[in-house]
């Protein structure tokens, strides 16, 4: 049968994307639309349907519209296509070029681009694969683009994600602005505060869902956003409060509840694929106070603080104060909790180095310590702190003579001592170099090759020098005296200063726990308290 006298059924295939750039007149749906009808108008082609893909990639084959084409060229229902230009059907050349040379000559199927001059029944479309590259290339270079105009927003600590995170809201008249969610917010506030007060983040989630708090994915979905419309369950009400250790978790990793914006979280690696990867914390684009905060920049640190030395979930129910800054004398490994059982239903808790179990020879004897004792030392010790802070200067002179010797100065006078017996080496060694060079010994490329070396690594040592010999010990150890007065102070004022979680965390920076030692008959462990603010530059 002779091609010309073929009926054609037609379908107009329309597409129209962010990666097109910006859509204007001549681009439009309604103008591809308008096109193809005035083209199969012309041609006296029969129009079986118009397919609509608007907002979706070129390089995504994955549309609903071009899949309902796809399965009518199965089942025979058309045998054309028409697109306004090679594009509009994609931008992978690799997929592009696999359905106009394969799949729709297997098929049949005659396809028209009208504004490239292809048209599959004739053989003069040699040019058609480099237009498909083009378009692809075109996709990758706008690809770039747009990565680094999403990049340069981020800088500027604009919010440039599609969902803003729980607890705030896009700002009406700056959509690049967050403000805070009253609603989800006053669950971020209980959430901190349950950390604060040593719960981990599966007790957390336990305790949301007591109280039927609404889950994020609930709230959005009650409001209206169709995406966590997966996550209903007929006839099982309760998911709407069922919170996940994972989401508590996300929430009190989360930089933004300080005021910080927070971007590059995730990274497309491939233009086609859109495949997105997570970007390591340390590489992502953090810009300080861009919105009000829901959670003080104390306690968030707080939190972090006390989650990083939680290295497994809770067992138990019991008190927990002391977590992740006890240390064991022998070995440096921190110390755990554990619970026995006593008389009358009641247990008997303590501290314990599992060290010494796992590592007998690294961790020599048994390490344990009463956490009652514990708690009654460290509590008697703040007391005393709080007892004897009236005034700046009668605190420091309180601590000069009853606890400068916790602030352990030795490693830091150790490192000190280390980096000048090495810049003393290095001169020297230097010196009999330069003499056997000049003896002859070893030749000149030897001789500049370790010269170059040694020069590099003294500049290192006078650099690191220079953080010991900016202030004596003595102004460091004032220094951080004054620090710990203002948290002092900060807790007295507020008249907080029951022993809790929060005020030791922020107060000590570690406890060395020695093993028990006979004293007049009775047993003691040796504690050593180390209160922060050491190092810290005030």
């Amino acid at each position: 049968m002779n091609k010309e006298k073929i009926i054609y059924k037609a379908a107009l295939y329309c597409r129209l994307s962010s990666d097109d750039g910006n859509p204007t007149d001549s681009s439009s749906i309604e103008t591809q639309k308008m096109m193809l009808k005035k083209y199969c108008l012309e041609h006296e082609f029969l129009i079986y349907n118009v397919y609509v893909d608007d907002g979706y990639s070129g390089l995504n084959y994955d549309r609903p519209a071009f899949n309902r084409m796809i399965d009518d060229i199965e089942k025979k229902n058309i045998n054309m296509i028409i697109t306004k230009d090679l594009s509009r059907l994609g931008r992978d050349y690799i997929q592009t070029g696999y359905y106009t040379d394969i799949f729709f000559r297997s098929k049949n199927i005659r396809y028209i681009a009208i504004n490239d001059n292809v048209d599959t029944i004739h053989d003069n479309n040699d040019i058609t694969p480099f237009k498909n590259i083009l378009n692809d290339m075109y996709s990758r270079d706008l690809s770039k683009k747009i990565k680094s105009a999403k990049r340069e927003r981020a800088y500027q600590g604009l919010f440039i994600s599609s969902q803003p995170p729980y607890g705030y809201l896009q700002d009406k008249e700056d959509g690049n602005h967050l403000v805070i969610d009253e609603v989800a917010a006053k669950t971020v506030r209980l959430i901190f505060k349950l950390a604060l007060e040593g719960n981990g983040g599966t007790r957390i989630a336990h305790e949301l869902t007591r109280r039927k708090i609404t889950t994020p994915a609930e709230l959005r979905r009650s409001r209206g956003d169709t995406t966590f419309n997966r996550f209903i369950k007929e006839g099982d009400e309760e998911y709407k409060y069922r919170w996940r250790y994972a989401t508590v978790r996300m929430i009190l990793c989360d930089k933004v509840y300080m005021g910080d914006m927070v971007n590059r979280k995730y990274e497309t690696i491939n233009y086609k694929t859109k495949e997105r990867v997570r970007v390591p914390e340390e590489d992502r684009i953090v810009v300080e106070n861009t919105h009000q905060a829901i959670i003080s920049r104390r306690d968030f640190k707080l939190v972090q603080k006390y989650m990083k030395s939680r290295h497994s979930k809770s067992k138990n129910k019991h008190e927990n104060l002391f977590k992740g800054i006890l240390f064991c004398s022998q070995c440096g490994k921190r110390l755990a909790l554990g619970i026995k059982p006593s008389g009358n239903n009641s247990v008997r808790a303590f501290y314990k180095c599992m060290n010494h179990y796992n590592n007998p020879k690294e961790c020599i004897r048994n390490n344990q310590v009463n956490y009652a004792f514990l708690k009654l030392y460290v509590k008697n010790y703040i007391n005393n702190l709080f007892v004897n802070s009236d005034t700046e200067t009668e605190f420091i002179k309180y601590c000069t003579n009853t606890i400068a010797d916790h602030m352990d100065l030795s490693e830091h006078q150790d490192k000190k001592n280390n980096l000048e017996r090495r810049q003393n080496l290095l001169i020297a060694i230097t010196k009999r170099m330069y003499e056997d060079y000049a003896k002859e010994i070893i030749d000149e490329t030897t001789y500049k090759k370790l010269i170059s070396e040694y020069q590099q690594e003294q500049t290192k040592i006078k650099d690191k020098l220079k953080n010991y010999t900016n202030d004596s010990d003595e102004e460091k150890v004032l220094q951080s005296l004054k620090y710990i007065y203002k948290i002092i102070s900060k807790y007295k004022k507020n008249e907080e200063s029951s022993l809790s979680v929060e005020i030791i965390n922020e107060l000590i920076e570690k406890i060395v726990v020695s093993p028990v030692k006979k004293i007049n008959k009775r047993y003691f462990n040796e504690l050593k308290i180390i209160l922060v603010g050491l190092n810290k530059e005030i």
